[in-house]
């Protein structure tokens, strides 16, 4: 029996040759190539998965909420059943379900809040996907569903001061709870294990992000056009963009929220060429991204940062956009990015990608590297493989 189907920008491909089913998953790329994602192997059918995620994520206003977003809709579009529970809430533009949790505005009483929402939940699922910060607040509720879970961490705690030091108690005790998580990098998964003593197994689940809508603009080669997306704090040293754009002649536009967002949109709001704008729709970011034509990346060089996951690295390039950012392994790719411009400063990186601004070829190598590399489809189906393995070992 074979099977063919297009779905999230993959062509599907199933076959059935007793006793095992086997699906290939293959990228279409803009010249008509068809490169292989994945192949998944299983005994008899493929299960349709009923699947609950549970993270404290905004739905509605965090931009980190991209994630969440992209997989659940993946995994939805490609069979499965998929409930997101959150705080916050959906719009009919999504096609999977969402649960509306409830949360604290407290700062250090968000997480657990959050999991008083949870705990309301009839685990009818297959499987449960948790983050990290809620894992330890739900420990309990997660032994009596008696289902399989899976841990989702795409970061470690990002805060400083005292909620920061609480949060990494948490996040160790998340993994000492678990037998099976993401990880958004070999060098964050080596890290894990390093600080936690875990004894799960680690997958790696890349960022991602979503290549196409996009159409960029004319260049304005008399005043570059930059942009940074995510949160708006000091910890990302956000607040130190506007006078190094506005010193190398360019425009910025800053799209986010955060602990210095009232602060700097105070400061530079009668300036016509810093834009600080609020949390938006992911259509909206596609907009502002359309707009632009080089993506900042100014997080500095400490060890949060070098575990992140380059996940605006992903839309910069999906945009066609040169990126600028300091040299460390959250900012760098696996691959030789030619429209990657990292130095130990962001200044410096801002100078060689304004060298290289009207390299047309560049922009449509950004857009190539993203299809192949960054796509959302490659990590859906690579967290497909493992849920079905984590299902398939608990039965």
């Amino acid at each position: 029996m074979y099977l063919l189907a297009l779905l999230m920008g993959q062509i599907l491909v199933a076959y059935s040759q007793e006793p095992k089913m086997t699906v290939v998953y293959f990228q279409l790329l803009p010249d008509f190539r068809i490169v292989k994602v994945m192949k998944h192997e299983s005994d008899g059918e493929l299960r349709k998965m009923r699947i609950l995620w549970v993270s404290g994520r905004v739905i509605d206003k965090d931009l980190c909420r991209t994630t969440q977003i992209a997989l659940a809709s993946g995994l939805t579009s490609i069979g499965h059943e998929v409930t997101l529970a959150s705080p916050g809430y959906t719009s009919d533009e999504f096609n999977f379900n969402h649960i509306s949790l409830q949360r604290s505005r407290i700062k250090g009483f968000q997480s657990k809040s959050v999991a008083n929402s949870v705990r309301q939940i009839k685990p009818d699922y297959d499987i449960i996907m948790v983050d990290w910060r809620l894992a330890p607040f739900l420990q309990t509720w997660l032994n009596q569903s008696q289902l399989p879970w899976y841990l989702v961490d795409r970061g470690p705690p990002a805060n400083s001061g005292i909620l920061s030091s609480i949060q990494w108690r948490y996040w160790k005790r998340a993994w000492k709870m678990a037998d099976r998580g993401m990880s958004v990098s070999n060098i964050h998964a080596d890290f894990i294990r390093e600080k936690t003593g875990t004894n799960a197994k680690i997958d790696t689940l890349n960022a991602g992000a979503e290549t196409g809508d996009y159409s960029s603009s004319t260049l304005n080669k008399d005043r570059p056009r930059f942009i940074y997306i995510g949160k708006v704090d000091a910890n990302r040293d956000v607040d130190k963009l506007p006078k190094m754009v506005l010193k190398a002649g360019g425009s910025l536009k800053i799209i986010g929220s955060g602990d210095i967002f009232k602060k700097m949109d105070k400061k530079w709001k009668s300036h016509k060429d810093v834009k600080i704008v609020g949390s938006v729709s992911n259509k909206q970011v596609k907009s502002f991204l359309n707009d632009s034509d080089i993506g900042l990346l100014p997080m500095p060089d400490r060890t949060v940062w070098r575990l992140a996951s380059p996940l605006k690295l992903a839309e910069y390039a999906s945009a066609g956009l040169l990126v600028a950012g300091i040299e460390h392994s959250g900012n760098d790719t696996t691959f030789n990015a030619e429209w990657l411009f990292l130095a130990p400063t962001l200044e410096e990186a801002i100078v060689r990608a304004m060298k290289e601004i009207e390299n047309n070829e560049l922009s449509a190598t950004a857009r190539r590297d993203a299809i192949k590399y960054f796509d959302w489809s490659i990590s859906t189906g690579k967290l497909e493989e493992i849920l079905h393995a984590v299902i398939t070992l608990d039965d």
